[in-house]
């Protein structure tokens, strides 16, 4: 047989999907000189393309059993949220009833008493919120940063303007400064200098 009647595509689909050597393959189709379909797998590489089929099955079959495993787990944590969240809710449920006063009959006597409510602390309800939102996946804690900000030429400003601004700044430093009640504005020794 000639070069040109042999279906090269379909011999080379099949060698490098399938387990069969050339001269296996050539038999299976009835080609009787398979040295001719050996030169040409040769020059185009078949063998290499072999390899890189089986390598990209088992990263395709890796790829299936991580999505797979991953879809599992996503499952699991889901249905874990979900309950945490449903016992959340039943816990908060019942921590709101307890803050009123309740009358409760007893199964026993038949005699009713009373059970006081309970008292919050705005500490509780802060450490209860941030639980809750911890739950909901939102950031627990929350940050306000302040500061003075002048802009402008005031190197023309009066000198007293100057020391009021300092002066109220850090008074305000002292009452609520993030470092220990201190000024973040630096201190200067001496009096100042004026062109």
């Amino acid at each position: 047989m000639s070069a040109t009647k042999h279906d090269y595509h379909m011999l080379e689909r099949e060698f490098v999907e399938g387990d069969e050597s050339i001269r296996a393959l050539c038999r299976r189709h009835g080609i009787k000189s398979w040295s001719s379909v050996s030169a040409f797998a040769k020059k185009n590489v078949w063998e290499d393309k072999r390899v890189e089929f089986r390598r990209m099955l088992v990263v395709k079959q890796n790829e299936a059993v991580s999505k797979k495993m991953a879809e599992g787990r996503a499952e699991k944590v889901a249905k874990a949220l979900d309950d945490a969240l449903m016992v959340s809710n039943k816990a908060l449920f019942t921590f709101l009833d307890s803050l009123e006063d309740r009358w409760v009959t007893s199964p026993e006597t038949g005699k009713q008493f009373l059970i006081p409510a309970q008292v919050i602390e705005a500490s509780d309800f802060v450490k209860i919120f941030d639980r809750i939102m911890v739950l909901n996946g939102q950031p627990t804690k929350r940050e306000a940063h302040m500061g003075l900000s002048l802009s402008g030429d005031i190197e023309n400003a009066p000198v007293e303007l100057l020391r009021d601004v300092i002066s109220l700044a850090r008074e305000r430093g002292v009452q609520s400064g993030p470092s220990g009640g201190s000024s973040p504005l630096p201190r200067i020794e001496g009096a100042r200098k004026v062109n």
